[in-house]
């Protein structure tokens, strides 16, 4: 779940009740965050 006010991504791992968070960054000024779901399609190991 992300968390716009706070800036910051929650992630609810299956189990022991364990919640992480992340904090997140917002596009330039004038743009809008999207909301909506997404998904990752490709990762890369120390990306440039």
């Amino acid at each position: 779940m992300i968390n716009l006010p706070e800036l910051r991504l929650y992630y609810f791992g299956a189990g022991a009740g364990k919640v992480i968070t992340y904090p997140i960054g917002v596009g330039r000024r004038g743009r809008e965050t999207p909301i909506g779901s997404t998904r990752i399609v490709r990762k890369r190991q120390a990306p440039t």
